[in-house]
């Protein structure tokens, strides 16, 4: 952990490699993991299981159709609450 990084804090991160696809894959961890879920799409989705959801803008304009998985801390791969976005575009 950086000494700026706090064990409080949320992180995200692009997981796929760089270059073109069709699917991009977003994680986040941390304690406001869900709360960003929340946000984006409107719904906290059960645990572990993909859920095809709609990622909204601050006026509530959908910006892409994505599958969204949520792996509940502390049985997920950080020991924290996890996001994954899996996202149309490749960059």
């Amino acid at each position: 952990m950086t000494p700026d990084m706090q064990s409080t804090d949320t992180i995200a991160a692009i997981a796929t490699p760089p270059g073109s696809g069709a699917i991009s894959v977003v994680r986040m961890s941390g304690p406001q993991a869900t709360a960003v879920l929340q946000a984006c799409t409107g719904k906290v989705t059960q645990a572990r299981r993909a859920t095809l959801a709609h990622v909204r803008d601050a006026r509530g304009q959908v910006i892409d159709e994505v599958v969204v998985t949520y792996f509940a801390g502390p049985a997920s791969y950080t020991g924290e609450d996890v996001v994954e976005f899996s996202c149309h575009g490749g960059r």
